[in-house]
């Protein structure tokens, strides 16, 4: 019995003939310049993560770093420069009306607490430029860092009356010129503020009652209740 052949024998042209082997090597040709332009990406998203942490340490003024330095950091500095007495005592001025005491403590007051609290001893907080700046707005701490990193620290409070007590609210702090993340400028703040505020509270114990806190520009004034057995 014979067989029937039912493929034809028949030859496509040039120009219609598959080309399996051209698609392949334009598939691995696109795929490989696909992975180039991953690498490339990848290379380019590191090295701008990179560069945006360089300027961010340059902000900082922790470390000199060539051009990003000169660009990004600029030397802080305070609101005005206060100049105190070194050999002159701290004097706190309290004034009686018929229920009430105030205490008006000055920006040299509180620059000479500082300096005697953070810059005495063997291994210091800050350099001797550490002083206070008393506004409406708030009080501006400012001074070279010494530990636990060296760098302008600026630091801006507003204190407030709670419960018969002097507090501090943080408003805003930074390193160089870099912003502080909130943990670390609340740890500072209680860290390096402590004793001044301990030492502002014994002092306002003697008005009896503390309830309020105004800030005027160069003295804060605490006023309190008179208390009946005082």
């Amino acid at each position: 019995m014979a067989r029937l052949d039912f493929e034809p024998d028949f030859d496509f042209p040039e120009e219609i003939r598959p080309r399996k082997r051209r698609y392949r090597k334009r598939r691995k040709s696109l795929k490989r310049k696909l992975k180039l332009s991953c690498c490339f990406l990848s290379l380019f998203l590191i090295f701008g993560v990179f560069l945006v942490g360089l300027a961010a340490l340059a902000r900082t003024g922790l470390v000199q770093i060539p051009v990003l330095s000169e660009i990004f950091y600029k030397h802080p500095q305070p609101i005005r420069t206060i100049e105190i007495d070194e050999d002159a005592e701290a004097d706190f001025k309290i004034k009686t009306s018929d229920h009430s005491q105030t205490l008006e403590i000055s920006e040299e007051n509180l620059t000479y607490l500082l300096k005697r609290s953070l810059t005495r001893g063997e291994d210091p907080y800050f350099s001797e430029n550490i002083q206070a700046v008393i506004s409406e707005e708030g009080i501006e701490f400012f001074g070279f860092l010494l530990k636990p990193f060296r760098t302008n620290l600026t630091m801006m409070v507003r204190p407030y009356a709670s419960s018969g007590r002097l507090y501090l609210e943080l408003l805003s702090a930074t390193a160089g010129n870099l912003s502080i993340p909130p943990a670390l400028a609340d740890w500072l703040t209680k860290n390096l503020l402590a004793g001044i505020l301990d030492e502002l509270n014994q002092e306002i114990e003697n008005l009896g009652n503390l309830e309020k806190v105004e800030l005027f520009t160069g003295r804060l004034v605490a006023t309190g209740k008179i208390l009946l057995n005082q």
